[in-house]
Order: structure tokens, then C-alpha cells, then sequence
């Protein structure tokens, strides 16, 4: 007689006709903060790996693509970049990948929920690897949108890391941000910005 065994996987649907299932090992926190529910699991295949809302943001496997893309094109840009604004970027791989420019001298981060940051900072140090105790990173629990509307201080480079919005929904007020945020940056001069580009999912138990 075969034994049924129970393994936990992670559902996540694309559209109607699509969706990819994860097998999960353990799950590292599942629970909600004040802003949202946020779960980070352990896969077998891809890592750890990061749900917000029941959207993936990022996967130990391979998140240094999404955040090397979203960091190094926008720095680059701007020559000898010092003074860098990121609104969001909770797991810190984001700050990770500006401190490997030497020209830096000062990080901004904005994230509203700092429940989040704590359990990032906890269960996820593949990503931050670091970077939160680095001495060149202030780090501001506030609505981006608002600290950007009434921070006087100015930044080289502005990225926006923040959750999707939801599809054919209005946009969030950390995606609003995000074009305010670009003005903030544009005014010094030749500042320059980046935002993400784009997924939505469920637990489930199998019986194999």
C-alpha cells in the first residue's frame, strides 16, 4: 500500500490559463503587518522566497537579476552618483547593490512598513547581506509619497521598489511616488530614477 505524504507548495496564477506551483520546505513567517500580508517561505527549487499580498516580489534564485536591472542602469547614468533616495525596498538588496558603487556617501531608505523590514532583516539576509548596518544608509519608516512631498533635501538618483499596483486598478500612493519622486531627482540638476517593471498566488496542501 502506498503512503500518502503530505507536502505544502505555494500556488501562485498568472491568468486564467496559467499558474506555477512552488514545493515548499518551511514556511519562514506567514502573518500580516499593518499595511499588508507578507509571507516568506523556504522552496525546494528556487529559495527562499518573498509574498506580499499574494503577489511574488522576489526569489532567492534569482532576485540579484531583478535588482542589479533596477539599480546599476539608473547609477551608471549619473556620473559619480552620491546621494541616492530608494522609496521601498524592503528586503535591502536594493541598498546591497547601490553601497558596490564607491561614490556613495549617503542612502535614504523610505519603506511604510517596518514589520515588514524586520522579518526581511530577519529570515532574509541573502538579500540585505548587510547593508541595513551600513553606516551610509538612513533608514526612514514613512509613506514615501509624504516624505517625498515634504523632504527639502535633494538626491542624485531616485529608485522606486515598491509592490505592484493592482492590475487595471488605480495606481498606490507608493507608485504615485514613484513620478513625484522622479521630479525630486530631475531638480538636481541631471539627476536620473528607476522603477520596477512586474504576478498572484495561494497555500495549498497536496496529498502525493
Amino acid at each position: 500500500m502506498k503512503t500518502q505524504q503530505t507536502m505544502l507548495s505555494y500556488t501562485e496564477i498568472g491568468t486564467p490559463h496559467e499558474t506555477h506551483q512552488f514545493a515548499v520546505k518551511n514556511v519562514l513567517f506567514a502573518g500580516r503587518t499593518q499595511f499588508q500580508d507578507v509571507c516568506i517561505l523556504d522552496t525546494h527549487e528556487y529559495g527562499k522566497m518573498l509574498i506580499i499580498d499574494g503577489r511574488t516580489q522576489s526569489a532567492e534564485d534569482d532576485e540579484h537579476i531583478y535588482h542589479e536591472s533596477l539599480v546599476h542602469p539608473a547609477l551608471t547614468a549619473f556620473p559619480a552618483p552620491r546621494r541616492v533616495l530608494v522609496i521601498g525596498g524592503g528586503e535591502g538588496a536594493t541598498v546591497r547593490e547601490i553601497l558596490h558603487h564607491p561614490t556613495i556617501e549617503r542612502v535614504v531608505m523610505v519603506d511604510i512598513d517596518h514589520e515588514l523590514v524586520e522579518q526581511c532583516v530577519k529570515h532574509m539576509p541573502e538579500w540585505h547581506q548587510g547593508a541595513f548596518e551600513d553606516a551610509r544608509l538612513e533608514l526612514v519608516f514613512a509613506d514615501g509619497e509624504d516624505f517625498v512631498r515634504r523632504t527639502t533635501e535633494k538626491f542624485d538618483v531616485v529608485i522606486v521598489d515598491v509592490c505592484d499596483a493592482l492590475e487595471d486598478g488605480p495606481p498606490s500612493p507608493s507608485t504615485r511616488s514613484a513620478s513625484i519622486a522622479t521630479s525630486k531627482a530631475v531638480s538636481r540638476q541631471a539627476g536620473s530614477s528607476s522603477s520596477r517593471p512586474w504576478s498572484s498566488p495561494s497555500l495549498t496542501m497536496l496529498i502525493m
